[in-house]
């Protein structure tokens, strides 16, 4: 008899234990925080019931240490996988048992499906990959559309407007001005007025209205445009890491006020700090600025702000479900007679207490994301110009120089830069 209780309490151990992937991702986070990206990559699990989110993490250390192939290899395959599962809800992740938060398959936030896409593009451009770029932008629209088209209160992640503006740009590269002002005017409307984006999205949405014929509402600011025999060097600056997943844990009363309270865990999010503020797009000796164009951080904190009454859900039903498998276990300790009952009762007052500690969630997200891009676009004549980025604080201090050496530039056309900074 004593048995039996104790295989029903071990199920629930053995259901809240963490994945394999969550063991090890604090110490590869640990290493990209020192930008130390290859020995992240060594580190990294490739395999295993996490396979979507460890190509994930894969994908975006291989592309921050310049493996921009082999970065795309992952992310495609990801990105198949992604597609074939469920998304998440306002109600909460979608989990296989219900005793245990973090297991079964992870899901990723509508923002990590976008950015799979984003990535790519990036991967693309920096190996001047113009028909592989067009192919990721094409499928980022459709995951733009898919995202415009959810329903229901509670989610604010519906539109991502870099991603929209990034595939303005290279339909426009591309020659589809139609295609260039839809994407532009998405961006628009979902970019908030404050936005540094938005003084550039107007200069391209105006120049997409009259290559269209048609007309950039909302449009007041003015921007700059290339004189004849300019080109336009475009930086992206990938900075930080995006928050890292914790967990909140409280006891509260369930039920039977005579009972005893239950411990209650909900997922939480922890910044992750970063000297790095800002940069300087460095051409030929002219300076330009860069501004932040998106924050991933504030998107990731939304998103589960947006979440947690389903989180919180989903942990009402684990103790509910903890407190019946108890009183199951209870129930076969009773059936028993003389050493078997008072060794059942024995492990059931050992076990309420250990099976609170059980209380988790799960803890696996795409850490491997920054968690800010930053832009600045310079319009240079056309050349071979040598072009270097100076790293800032937060105060405007250059903490480090990153020489890019000479960028072809050619007239009426845009090069596309990038550089990544964690620490």
């Amino acid at each position: 008899m004593t048995r039996r209780v104790a295989l029903v309490l071990v199920m629930f151990a053995d259901s809240a234990c963490r994945t394999a992937w969550t063991a090890r991702a604090g110490e590869v986070r640990a290493l990209v925080r020192h930008e130390r990206f290859d020995d992240a990559l060594r580190k990294a699990p490739s395999d295993g019931e996490d396979r979507a989110l460890s190509l994930l993490v894969r994908g975006a250390l291989l592309q921050d240490a310049g493996e921009f192939e082999r970065s795309d290899e992952c992310l495609r395959e990801a990105s198949d996988r992604l597609a074939d599962s469920p998304r998440r809800t306002v109600a909460g992740s979608v989990t296989r048992h219900v005793a245990a938060g973090d297991a079964g398959d992870w899901i990723g936030e509508d923002y990590e499906r976008v950015w799979v896409h984003v990535l790519g593009i990036f991967n693309r451009l920096a190996r001047s990959d113009h028909d592989g770029a067009m192919v990721e932008v094409r499928k980022l629209t459709r995951r733009l559309v898919m995202l415009e088209d959810v329903k229901g209160p509670g989610r604010r992640y519906r539109g991502d407007a870099f991603a929209h503006w990034l595939s303005g740009l290279l339909y426009e590269d591309d020659g589809s001005p139609d295609d260039a002002f839809l994407s532009f005017r998405a961006a628009l409307a979902v970019s908030g007025s404050a936005s540094p984006l938005r003084t550039w999205l107007c200069a391209d949405l105006a120049r997409a209205a009259e290559a269209t014929g048609r007309t950039a509402e909302g449009c007041v600011e003015a921007h700059d445009a290339p004189a004849a025999g300019q080109g336009e060097i475009v930086l992206f600056h990938r900075m930080g890491l995006v928050p890292e997943r914790t967990q909140t844990r409280t006891t509260v009363p369930i039920g039977d006020p005579s009972q005893p309270p239950v411990t209650l865990a909900v997922p939480d999010l922890r910044p992750v700090p970063s000297t790095i503020a800002g940069s300087l797009l460095r051409v030929d000796g002219a300076r330009v600025a860069s501004a932040v164009v998106t924050d991933l951080e504030v998107v990731a904190m939304q998103t589960l702000e947006d979440e947690r009454p389903g989180f919180v859900r989903e942990a009402v039903a684990r103790n509910v479900a903890r407190r019946a498998a108890m009183g199951a276990a209870g129930a076969l300790a009773r059936e028993g007679s003389g050493g078997d009952a008072r060794a059942g009762t024995a492990l059931l007052s050992l076990a309420g207490p250990a099976l609170d500690q059980l209380e988790t969630v799960d803890l696996r997200n795409w850490y491997a994301l920054p968690a800010r891009v930053a832009m600045a676009r310079a319009f240079v004549p056309a050349g071979t110009p040598s072009v270097a980025v100076s790293l800032l604080d937060a105060s405007g201090r250059v903490v480090r120089e990153v020489e890019l050496g000479p960028v072809q530039v050619v007239a009426g056309r845009r090069t596309y830069v990038g550089i990544r900074s964690v620490r």
